[in-house]
């Protein structure tokens, strides 16, 4: 076939679109350009490791031919598409500097590996990878062995056999009409089935794989009406439109959305030379290795015997390996062949050198060569993760500040909770209870009623249960909150699949493969089995706790039990990395000894020193005074705040309120008449200090906007808290009402509540959890009709507002979360409820005759604890 004539494209467009390595600076593009994938295959080539000639379509050509496919135009003249056949819809259309960058890079391989696309002879085969910045493992595309066709297939036939040559082709025709096309995948898995069988070691006659290739393209085109290309040329134009099209696959969306990942970050496409693990050589075959192990980082590092792993296929492809229905129990390096176990363990002890965090490889052995295809961060299990950490500490690469941060109060929960009972474990084992062992996924433990579906699971929905049966994507999307364990017959530790179970430890998940449950047990409804993470067990009926904590050293326990004491004692500390508090809490320690020389109350001296600690930009004033302040100078200092345009807040510091339940005395005036009245008349202040509140020490003079408590504006005002608990920060909004302890009168079912936790592995990113509407602003909602409409999206507009101000402006502005450790440090939970940061927004509507928008701080809310009650745990 005629090679196409490669476009001319300027050089700084090449630049925006394409990378290839060792000719592009790999500083010029960042993992945001090129994605993890990509980005660290190009840093291992550069030390030396044995990576696959590729080259790489950036995130910036995804966001060029994401632009240009969803206006569908051909290229950068957006001239538009004429569809007189939908079916032309399917047509890849690639923007013209797009493919032209692309066929730059694949010239470029070509050059350097010798091998050309559609050359009968030494034909060039590339697979092409999705690549996104933030991991997404086994959700986007992948495809294999483009450049197989009628011309191309007998020159890989020469290097790994017929049968597998042509079996590459069928793949080959499987995976574009799957993924580009949208052709059902069981389609052509039941054309395989019946032509050559579906278990590639029994060897069929090689006429049976022509026939399933032949009868592949016949399906291709009877599903698709589109004949199968057989040009290389086009088969790369086909790969690439589906992994950038797999972007926003229904799997990669759920993804994103599970692990708070911005769509626009889009993907780049990794186009690399295919090594075939399916050779006829000795020793070849595909695997995956890990640095360390990923469950429980057990093992001595010096030695990678007992610290590294690997899974590997004799004889097969990488989708062997990483696919849903991988079954692995040997995890030995010694499994690799003698001939190129050395190669491998140079690749890991480069990689661990070079990367501070657990990674894992993937790998090829076409017989003659072992070849890197690609490394990333592994995910870790709850235990490994802390021991890393942990690790990380005693090796002097970070500070215990430091490391604290990046285990998450889940984690903690999971990994110092009680193990299973050994003597009772003995017994069951003694008992013929135990059912099987397989490869487990999670170090803990967990016990629960038998469900095959997720339809089930939600029928137990007060229950724990277990899954069984093969686990999918799919399952994992809906997984329900009260699985708790996974059992699967099939399952390795190195497929896609897992890693994304893994991530479930810290819910308390168990996920243990490679064991069949008896019919019996299934047939039981209420079996109730329980998975030992720790050996891979799994037992009939249920198994006692012991008191120990599981897996952990008795020097692990008692770290992790006092981090979960700073963290429950000081969330906030725990929220932004650590870099100067000292020097606010040393203000905050001053400030409080200060007030307490002039201040009798707790709430005159919260109020003291977080009104002086607090930025004035961001809250409202207040001044504290004794009780038997001058007369005059109080009425001097209230007719001062009315003439500046605000109404005025009198508030009551008794010296013991009610045991923080906020019921001393207040006044809200509105005109110096008011103000005169309330000082000098026996209602006023006389009748609080004589009659309301004996003890009262002290008073306290706010400004507040003008008309807050005006009922006829209560529409354009809302009351928003801001606090912090183990694991979230949490913003908290009463819309239409200005009282600030609205939360305390109102339920949940009046506020829209919304959760974020802080990613110390992300930088300190703020993540949003899950935004919570009360009950009752869903009715709204849903009673239909203009006026509940409005209701409805007024809500959103407080929180949107709020949620800007707090989170957008002054969160890393004016540091909040240092400012209220600070707070925290100063008003312990000793004494105080958890503090937290209160204020008022509003949003005037147009023609409105109240004052403009404003979003203030009015204070900290700190409620003492009841004398008599003992601190919280």
């Amino acid at each position: 076939m005629a090679q196409p004539e490669v476009p001319v494209v300027e050089r700084n467009i090449l630049s925006t679109y394409l990378f290839i390595p060792g000719e592009s600076r790999l500083g010029d593009y960042g993992v945001e350009r090129l994605g993890a994938k990509a980005h660290e295959s190009a840093e291992l080539q550069e030390l030396g490791l044995p990576i696959p000639e590729f080259i790489v379509l950036t995130t910036d050509a995804w966001r060029t031919w994401n632009s240009c496919y969803e206006a569908k135009w051909l290229n950068e003249d957006k001239v538009w598409l004429n569809m007189d056949d939908q079916r032309r819809d399917l047509i890849p259309q690639i923007p013209f500097n797009i493919w032209g960058s692309l066929l730059t890079g694949v010239r470029e391989m070509e050059k350097r590996t010798g091998n050309v696309l559609n050359d009968s002879t030494n034909p060039l085969f590339v697979s092409v990878r999705s690549g996104a910045p933030e991991s997404l493992p086994g959700a986007m595309h992948t495809i294999l062995n483009v450049g197989i066709n009628f011309d191309t297939v007998h020159a890989l036939a020469d290097n790994i056999g017929e049968r597998n040559a042509w079996y590459a082709f069928f793949t080959l025709i499987r995976e574009l009409g799957a993924y580009a096309l949208n052709i059902p995948e069981d389609k052509f898995t039941q054309l395989r089935d019946a032509t050559v069988g579906h278990n590639p070691k029994e060897f069929h006659d090689i006429p049976d794989y022509h026939k399933l290739v032949l009868e592949s393209m016949r399906l291709f085109k009877e599903e698709s009406g589109i004949d199968f290309p057989l040009d290389a040329v086009g088969q790369l134009r086909w790969a690439i439109d589906s992994v950038f099209r797999s972007w926003d696959s229904k799997e990669a969306v759920a993804m994103r959305r599970s692990k708070k990942i911005w769509s626009g970050i889009g993907t780049a496409v990794i186009v690399q030379k295919m090594t075939f693990g399916n050779s006829i050589e000795e020793g070849a075959g595909s695997g995956v290795f890990f640095t360390r192990n990923p469950i429980t980082y057990e093992g001595d590092p010096s030695s990678l015997e007992n610290s590294a792993l690997c899974v590997f296929e004799r004889g097969g492809q990488g989708i062997k390996v990483v696919q849903d229905t991988a079954t692995h129990h040997n995890t030995s390096l010694s499994q690799i062949n003698e001939k190129f176990r050395p190669e491998l363990e140079r690749i890991i002890t480069t990689i661990r050198e070079h990367y501070t965090h657990p990674m894992e490889g993937e790998f090829t052995i076409d017989g003659e060569k072992l070849s890197l295809l690609q490394a990333r961060k592994v995910s870790l299990s709850s235990l490994a993760h802390f021991r890393f950490i942990r690790e990380q500490m005693q090796m002097d690469r970070m500070k215990e500040k430091e490391a604290k941060l990046l285990v998450s109060a889940a984690q903690l929960r999971r990994i110092i909770a009680p193990g299973l009972d050994q003597e009772d474990l003995e017994r069951a084992r003694n008992e013929d209870r135990l059912i099987g062992q397989g490869i487990s996924l999670s170090p803990g433990w967990s016990s629960g009623v038998i469900v095959r579906s997720i339809e089930e699971a939600k029928f137990f929905k007060k229950k724990k249960v277990i899954f069984v049966g093969r686990v999918t994507k799919s399952i994992l999307e809906k997984k329900t909150d009260n699985i708790m364990g996974f059992v699967s017959d099939k399952g390795s530790i190195g497929s896609h699949i897992s890693r994304r179970e893994t991530e479930f430890d810290d819910q308390g998940v168990v996920v243990i493969n490679g064991i069949k449950i008896p019919a019996t047990i299934l047939k039981d409804k209420d079996a109730v089995i329980t998975l030992n993470g720790e050996t891979g067990e799994v037992f009939n009926r249920e198994i006692k706790v012991s008191t120990n904590t599981g897996p952990l050293t008795q020097l692990e326990r008692q770290q992790v039990l006092r981090w979960q004491r700073e963290r429950r004692d000081n969330p906030w500390l725990f929220v932004m990395p650590q870099k100067n508090i000292q020097s606010s809490i040393d203000h905050a320690s001053d400030l409080l000894h200060a007030a307490k020389r002039t201040i009798r109350s707790p709430k005159g001296r919260v109020i003291q020193v977080s009104d002086a600690l607090l930025p004035q930009e961001i809250r409202m004033k207040y001044q504290v005074f004794p009780i038997g302040v001058n007369k005059k100078k109080l009425l001097d200092l209230g007719n001062e705040i009315l003439e500046s345009g605000f109404d005025l807040s009198i508030r009551s510091c008794p010296l013991i309120d009610e045991e923080g339940k906020g019921k001393s005395p207040y006044a809200y005036i509105t005109s110096k008449e008011e103000l005169k009245k309330f000082i000098y008349s026996f209602d006023g202040l006389f009748k609080w200090k004589m009659l309301k509140h004996p003890q009262l020490t002290e008073i306290v003079l706010g400004r507040i906007p003008k008309g807050k408590l005006d009922e006829t504006l209560c529409d354009e005002h809302c009351a928003w808290t801001l606090s912090c608990t183990h694991d979230s920060v949490i913003l908290n909004v009463v819309p239409f009402t200005p009282l600030l302890r609205s939360h305390e009168k109102k339920r949940k079912d009046d506020m829209m509540t919304l959760v974020l936790h802080v990613d110390h592995n992300k930088g300190g990113r703020l993540v949003i959890d899950r935004l919570i509407m009360g009950r009752n602003l869903q009715k709204e909602a849903k009673k239909g009709g203009d006026e509940q409409e409005k209701i409805n999206i007024r809500s959103y507009e407080f929180l949107s507002y709020v949620a800007s101000e707090v989170f957008g402006k002054w969160w890393n502005q004016y540091n909040i979360p240092g400012l209220m450790a600070a707070l925290t440090t100063a008003f312990p939970r000793t004494q105080y409820y958890p503090l937290a940061f209160e204020g008022q927004a509003r949003i005037a509507p147009n023609g409105s005759r109240g004052k403009k928008m404003f979003c203030l701080g009015y204070g900290i809310k700190a409620d003492r604890v009841k004398r008599s009650k003992k601190r919280e745990g």
